[in-house]
């Protein structure tokens, strides 16, 4: 039987440290400015009436997106790597199975354990 001071208390295990705690009210203070600031410029009545408030934060990520594309690179390696893994070793993967498969099966045939009325490709060819 376990005993009664096992220092193990299910009510102080999600406990935040005072550390943490200030982090987190930084945080939603920080959420709050933005969010008032946000409805600042979304409820004024004298702007142009777009509808649109421009994030430079959001507009870096965006151009950064789109400047991926503009300087990618391919490599040779790297895409026969990825076409030897993708296309030639499953097809040579298969064909492999395959042709085992057809080999052993054959030999049994051959050899009678099969017999031939009861042969699975016997109106295949």
């Amino acid at each position: 039987m376990a005993s009664k001071d096992s220092g193990w208390n299910p009510w102080e295990l999600f406990r935040e440290s005072p550390e943490e705690l200030k982090i987190i009210e930084k945080r939603k203070a920080m959420r709050t400015t933005a969010r008032a600031e946000w409805l600042k410029k979304r409820t004024n009545p004298y702007s142009s009436g777009s509808g649109y408030i421009f994030d430079p934060a959001v507009q870096r990520h965006m151009s950064a997106r789109m400047a991926r594309y503009h300087l990618f690179k391919p490599h040779s390696t790297i895409t026969m790597f990825k076409g030897f893994m993708l296309y030639v070793f499953p097809l040579g993967l298969l064909c492999y199975g395959m042709n085992r498969s057809l080999k052993n099966h054959y030999r049994r045939v051959d050899s009678g354990e099969i017999p031939a009325d009861k042969e699975k490709f016997r109106f295949m060819w």
